[in-house]
């Protein structure tokens, strides 16, 4: 059984049994990231997103089209990143991110991602409740 921080349980796992989360888990592939290591450039194409189960990373995005303007976050355990070129199909990274220490994620491609909100809608209406609240959070 692969563990799952606390945090991680709590927010897009919320409501499974431990049998759920694990079966879950098997539907993707581990990988771990050392601090310092980019994991997604922005621009790149993108065919798979992230789940942090433990670690923490940090997003830029670059905004704005008169000139650079940053947007940077951090992301811990529990959290998610690279959706955005994953869900909508052909398009690129928006954002770079950093492993901030070491840090292990779930990753899933499109196939994998759809298995799992097939099984688990609820980590869907999750999902969307996170990625709502970041794009408020970047401005009016």
């Amino acid at each position: 059984m692969v563990q799952v921080s606390p945090a991680a349980r709590d927010s897009l796992f919320a409501d499974l049994s431990d049998q759920q989360v694990d079966e879950l888990l098997k539907l993707g592939q581990f990988v771990e990231f050392k601090a310092g290591e980019l994991i997604i450039r922005h621009g790149d194409y993108g065919d798979v997103m992230y789940f942090i189960l433990a670690g923490m990373v940090e997003v830029v995005r670059i905004l704005g089209a008169q000139g650079p303007q940053f947007a940077r976050y951090a992301l811990g355990e529990g959290e998610f990143f690279g959706e955005i070129a994953l869900l909508l199909e052909g398009q690129t990274r928006t954002a770079n991110v950093v492993a901030l220490e070491p840090t292990r994620c779930l990753m899933l491609n499109r196939a994998q991602l759809e298995q799992m909100l097939n099984r688990h809608p609820g980590i869907a209406l999750r999902m969307l409740a996170i990625m709502s609240k970041r794009l408020r959070a970047l401005g009016p």
